[in-house]
């Protein structure tokens, strides 16, 4: 299996092109040749410049719309749901092949 890189941040957006932490991590795990996911409270303009620094994938958790108070009140509950389903995707595939 391969190992993939998870990193994120509150807003990914243009200015993580300036030096933050995803950017950093992407950079240096593409010198491994490593998968790099990128998940954020929330995807700005920008965010697809990324890829090609070697974000593989890029994901948001607020999954409506809400203001910034109720994203940062519920965004761990917002974190474990998006893993929950995403984990169960990997470990047990699509619901539909069956």
């Amino acid at each position: 299996m391969e190992l993939i890189i998870i990193t994120g941040e509150g807003a990914t957006d243009y200015q993580t092109m300036f030096g933050k932490v995803p950017l950093g991590v992407a950079r240096l795990a593409r010198k491994f040749g490593k998968s790099v996911v990128c998940i954020s409270g929330l995807l700005n303009a920008g965010y697809e410049k990324l890829y090609a620094e070697g974000i593989t994938a890029l994901f948001c958790i607020v999954n409506r719309p809400m203001t910034l108070d109720e994203a940062m009140e519920r965004g761990k509950n917002c974190l474990k749901k998006f893993l929950k389903t995403s984990l169960d995707y990997i470990i047990y595939g699509r619901k539909g092949d069956k």
